[in-house]
């Protein structure tokens, strides 16, 4: 084992190595956080755009609805419209 000035460089390189590791470890940590976060934000955007499918198509179905009565009642008035013109 080697002493004095020498160990204590030995001591300050595993030293270093270990804080390098640990830093390392960290960052890998926060990146598969980072990673298992992202993750359930599209889990959660997924199921909310499953969720507002249905209303979606139900709003939709409403004004396909409402133009066909619009549609009926413009048809309906200009029927009227004509009948009224003497000939």
């Amino acid at each position: 084992m080697p002493t004095g000035v020498g160990a204590n460089a030995i001591d300050a390189v595993a030293a270093a190595a270990a804080a390098a590791a640990a830093a390392v470890a960290a960052a890998a940590a926060t990146a598969a956080k980072a990673a298992w976060m992202m993750l359930l934000h599209l889990q959660q955007q997924n199921l909310l755009a499953c969720l507002h499918q249905p209303y979606q198509q139900q709003q939709q179905q409403q004004q396909q609805h409402q133009q066909h009565q619009q549609q009926r009642q413009q048809q309906q008035q200009q029927q009227q419209q004509q009948q009224q013109i003497p000939k």
